[in-house]
């Protein structure tokens, strides 16, 4: 048995051979899974539905470079110190001072 595929436009449902799909999102069907959900969006060939989306898109795109520009901005004002290392934020080290202390070492002779 062939496989078929249920495709959705507006409020009808048609079950359609797997071969037929692309020829059935050029007309605007969506690919669907059993609940409804739709898996393969079609592009849409009305004006004003492309009008909306591209309305949509333009604000969302608007909104993210505000938020690129507010997290670049926290950015700068505080330094992060990264470790070669670690590629993480570090502490400066702190100096370390040794100290010698003299030792005495004796040696043996042999007589």
């Amino acid at each position: 048995m062939a496989e078929t595929v249920t495709v959705r436009r507006g409020g009808s449902y048609l079950t359609i051979p797997a071969l037929a799909v692309d020829r059935y999102k050029a007309k605007g069907y969506d690919v669907v899974d059993a609940n409804g959900n739709i898996i393969d969006a079609s592009v849409p060939n009305d004006v004003t539905i492309l009008k909306r989306a591209y309305e949509e898109h333009v604000a969302e795109i608007k909104k993210l470079k505000e938020e690129i520009a507010q997290l670049k901005s926290e950015k700068i004002a505080e330094p992060v110190k990264h470790s070669k290392l670690f590629g993480t934020e570090v502490e400066e080290p702190e100096e370390v001072v040794v100290e010698k202390k003299a030792t005495s070492r004796k040696t043996k002779k042999s007589v």
